[in-house]
């Protein structure tokens, strides 16, 4: 597989790149409306946190598939690397005992749900490594998983920490 088949997917990657910055500015307006009650509770700043850094991701593996002229194998190791990053914050970022004693059931099911996000996006990096384009395929899924996980938190951290719903 040659690097300009990769170049099918711009218009993609520029499309999840923009969602994604204009989501990671939704949620600084939604922290910053709501800076005390987050402030007080381990478990809004950590979900917040997470959210940032998956958006973050979003918008750098968008622009590694931006990056003209790069072998597939080259861009599989590059979302690869980026992908365990993180997952690495992840872990991070819910580790301490005060984020995890606030965290109900639904919770838990966020954390791993991302994991699992992960964990499929790299087996989309392990096919692409291969010569396959299809493991692109695994990540657009992933990357709009978190897009829309992403809107859910925006909203949740916008409305559902003033009501203490979050």
């Amino acid at each position: 597989m040659d690097a300009n088949r990769l170049t099918a997917w711009h218009e993609f990657f520029i499309m999840v790149g923009g969602a994604a910055a204009v989501l990671a500015g939704l949620l600084f307006v939604a922290i910053s409306l709501h800076m005390s009650a987050i402030t007080r509770n381990p478990y809004y700043q950590a979900r917040g946190s997470a959210t940032l850094w998956q958006l973050g991701v979003v918008i750098v593996w968008a622009g590694i598939g931006l990056i003209p002229e790069q072998p597939p194998t080259r861009v599989a190791i590059e979302l690869a690397l980026v992908g365990l990053v993180l997952m690495v914050m992840l872990t991070v970022t819910f580790a301490p005992h005060k984020v995890r004693a606030k965290m109900n059931a639904g919770a838990w099911a966020r954390v791993l749900y991302s994991y699992s996000l992960g964990l499929i996006g790299l087996a989309g990096a392990a096919t692409l490594y291969f010569d396959r384009l299809d493991g692109l395929l695994y990540y657009a899924g992933v990357m709009l998983a978190i897009l829309t996980g992403s809107l859910f938190n925006c909203w949740a951290m916008l409305v559902g920490v003033s009501q203490r719903r979050l």
